[in-house]
């Protein structure tokens, strides 16, 4: 007999990641002054640590290359977090030279979550944007079933629905360990004109003596023009980036409807 469990109970949802990037990395200065913006969300995030790197200078043109002193170690990112027992962060932004990154590894509701998460850059983006305009707005799910019992005998049909467009019609007919991989564009004309990348990942790979199904699905909305105006961003109710998340979080239940069989749908309450 086999045992297929999500694996959050009532919902399979592992972590949630949500990215915002921009073209140039930001300098030293720059994060510098948002690591001092500590303050603002201590009590959520108490945790900080800031990330140093070093530049090594190699001259080129002859062999063997010349390797100069290096630079001295300089700021090159931050990380605030929050840490469960388990020493794992249930809530972690971290700030890039490129990008600001919000984790959520203890996702409960989507409006909770996103509301939290935009009071969070809603604090550091203002600083961003005296430096660099936003390029691309990012949302990332990462799904898994726990398969326990007879896993010798898992197939496709145990947990996905037959004739998904998102996986390869051999996935159907196999029975033990695959991956699929899927992409694809799609352009869009609201709230701002922007190309959105969807990438699909389907892993069911071996864990101790269970088996495990993960879903990571991957959305990157990239703007045609990148922009700093604040407004926009994040401060009017309907603002940007909280309509281009509202749209990717719909379009992967979306893709979750059509990837999973009635009996997992049914387990996680996606109707």
């Amino acid at each position: 007999m086999i045992t297929i469990q999500p694996a959050a109970g009532r919902h399979a949802i592992k972590s949630v990641t949500l990215a915002i990037e921009w073209p140039a990395p930001l300098d030293a200065t720059a994060i510098i002054e948002i690591s001092n913006l500590h303050d603002q969300f201590k009590n959520d995030l108490p945790r900080k640590v800031d990330q140093q790197s070093v530049t090594i200078n190699i001259a080129g043109g002859n062999f063997p290359a010349m390797i100069q002193q290096p630079i001295a170690p300089q700021i090159s990112g931050v990380v605030f977090d929050r840490v469960k027992e388990n020493r794992q962060a249930a809530w972690a932004l971290s700030l890039q030279q490129n990008m600001a990154v919000v984790v959520c590894n203890a996702y409960d509701r989507w409006q909770e979550m996103k509301a939290r998460s935009l009071g969070f850059l809603g604090v550091i983006l203002p600083t961003v944007l005296r430096y660099q305009p936003i390029a691309v707005v990012g949302l990332q799910y990462l799904d898994q079933f726990d398969v326990t019992g007879d896993i010798e005998e898992l197939t496709y049909a145990h947990i996905f629905r037959d004739g998904s467009r998102y996986v390869p019609g051999n996935a159907r007919d196999l029975i033990g360990l695959w991956h699929s991989h899927h992409g694809f564009f799609q352009t869009f004309e609201n709230p701002v004109q922007y190309r959105r990348l969807t990438n699909i990942n389907v892993n069911v790979s071996a864990q101790g003596n269970s088996r495990v199904a993960q879903i990571v699905t991957a959305h990157k909305a990239l703007l045609d023009q990148p922009t700093n105006d604040p407004n926009l961003l994040l401060e009017q109710p309907n603002n940007m980036v909280g309509q281009l998340l509202e749209e990717m979080h719909d379009f992967n239940k979306t893709i979750l409807r059509d990837l999973l069989n009635d009996a997992r749908r049914e387990q996680i309450a996606l109707n």
